[in-house]
């Protein structure tokens, strides 16, 4: 690869491989590297300046074709070279969406932990193809992430701001529909005084139900 370089050869040349039905794959050399697991390989081409965003025929991208094939290091290697981390390609697939599909658990935790975004429907995916651990993470990070955007709250007295900021920050409806049942147990229990206390009061009763303290 050195020689190559040092012979002005593109380090990011796309290969001349086709699929069966004739279409061209697109792939360089790094999504190469860390499609088959040769991190060190990664490392070289990042360091020589390989785009870690490049994008193959189908819009595939580095960092989902090492989520699709488990490749641990060459995913660390790639969060750590800024790639970016929910980019989806032509079909809307990101690097965890497809990596929860094919069941590489280790691959998904990575990914998480790298700030990828988890959706309600990696988590139904994942428990149809019987991936329940998968699952089990996915959900988890889903329930951190819609209670994290909640919180993001400066004025919660005006009505349906709560449904506002779901629909505005992505949270699921099974969460939102918690979170109003929240609130309409606390409500009741105080028997309507937290609107008489006025809106602060409301605020809090409102953040408190959101965060499961009181209820």
């Amino acid at each position: 690869m050195q020689r190559l370089l040092r012979c002005n050869a593109s380090i990011d040349a796309a290969d001349s491989r086709v699929t069966p039905s004739g279409a061209p794959t697109g792939l360089t050399p790094l999504m190469w590297a860390v499609r088959m697991g040769h991190a060190r390989v990664a490392h070289f081409l990042l360091a020589h300046g390989a785009a870690v965003d490049a994008k193959d025929a189908i819009g595939r991208q580095p960092l989902r074709h090492a989520a699709t094939s488990s490749s641990i290091d060459g995913l660390r290697l790639l969060v750590e070279y800024k790639a970016a981390v929910d980019a989806r390609d032509a079909k809307g697939w990101s690097a965890l969406g497809r990596a929860a599909c094919r069941g590489h658990e280790p691959a998904v935790a990575t990914l998480l932990a790298a700030g990828a975004t988890p959706a309600s429907t990696m988590v139904a995916r994942a428990r149809a193809r019987g991936h329940f651990p998968i699952a089990t993470l996915l959900e988890a990070a889903l329930t951190r992430r819609n209670k994290k955007h909640l919180f993001q709250v400066t004025d919660c007295t005006e009505p349906g701001w709560l449904e506002r900021r779901a629909k505005g920050k992505g949270v699921d409806k099974r969460t939102l529909e918690n979170v109003n049942l929240a609130l309409a147990l606390r409500a009741g229990r105080g028997g309507g005084g937290a609107q008489a206390r006025g809106g602060s009061d409301l605020c809090a009763s409102r953040l408190d139900a959101a965060s499961g303290q009181g209820v």
